[in-house]
């Protein structure tokens, strides 16, 4: 049998758990996926998304790393994070943090993709049942 789950509880262990990266309504940044507009109420969808996140990375929240060129003798600066914006000239690295650095693509001495996404595997692993239960009550209310 199936027990029900507290969607109070359910925000504080979204907001400790999840909140650093997405939103959902009011609670949570956006570092990650905007969760309110996700289709949430089905499972098929959210489970694998939350047990294996790197099974669709979504190309916005790939994470890149982004080395420039640097003068003789100089060390060269990496930037990591997502690209938020991109032209044939320039690209625009939105880190973590949410600081946004725009640099010429001439300056640009390397750039990798991460296939592997940022959010780590295994999150429900340290949650009790009840605890999951009252995530997933509060990643699926209306």
């Amino acid at each position: 049998e199936r027990g029900q789950g507290n969607s109070r509880n359910g925000e504080k262990l979204f907001a400790a758990a999840c909140g650093a990266c997405h939103k959902l309504g009011d609670v949570g940044r956006v570092i990650a996926p905007d969760l309110t507009g996700y289709e949430r109420g089905n499972l098929d969808f959210l489970l694998p998304a939350i047990v294996d996140p790197n099974l669709g990375v979504r190309e916005e929240f790939e994470l890149v790393s982004v080395t420039l060129r640097a003068a003789d003798g100089q060390e060269p600066t990496i930037l990591s994070g997502f690209v938020s914006d991109a032209t044939q000239q320039k690209i625009t690295v939105k880190d973590l943090a949410g600081n946004e650095t725009t640099v010429a693509r001439d300056d640009i001495a390397e750039q990798l993709r991460s296939p592997v996404s940022i959010m780590p595997e295994g999150l429900l692993d340290t949650l009790t049942d009840q605890e999951i239960l009252d995530l997933f009550a509060f990643l699926q209310k209306k």
